[in-house]
């Protein structure tokens, strides 16, 4: 019996999925290491949802105001106006793995941690689920 239990909790443990939530300590440091560091308020969002390879998720479309930067490698300050795009999966249809970061929500304010997308034109999440930090009132 006392060999059982050992293949009995592995057995148990194999039918929970693994996580994949990021550390505090590695959040600060995605965080540190994002190009952008600015406060915005969120003027417009879109949300489309998508389905390929029968994954559903989100595409992401945020309108923002610059309304402070604390630090920009590109230059930006307050009053700019940003793009940002970003993808999340629907898990109300799909289920998978990984750190998303949060959709946010119009005319809320936010510290945000991004990177630029030379290529396409606009801003990126740089640090996963801790991409979007919600603003007190009395911050932004």
């Amino acid at each position: 019996m006392q060999n059982l239990i050992p293949l009995l909790t592995i057995a148990l443990l194999s039918l929970f999925p693994a996580s994949a939530a990021i550390v505090p300590s590695q959040l600060k440091e995605m965080r540190d290491a994002a190009p952008e560091h600015l406060h915005l308020t969120v003027t417009k969002v879109e949300k489309e949802e998508v389905e390929k390879d029968g994954k559903h998720s989100f595409h992401i479309t945020v309108h923002a105001k610059v309304t402070g930067a604390p630090r920009s490698r590109t230059g930006l300050d307050a009053g700019k106006t940003i793009l940002i795009k970003y993808q999340v999966p629907n898990h109300e249809k799909t289920q998978q793995d990984g750190d998303w970061p949060s959709i946010v929500r119009e005319g809320k304010s936010y510290q945000a941690f991004l990177r630029l997308n030379f290529a396409k034109g606009h801003y990126d999440p740089a640090a996963s689920s801790g991409s979007f930090v919600l603003l007190a009132k009395a911050d932004s």
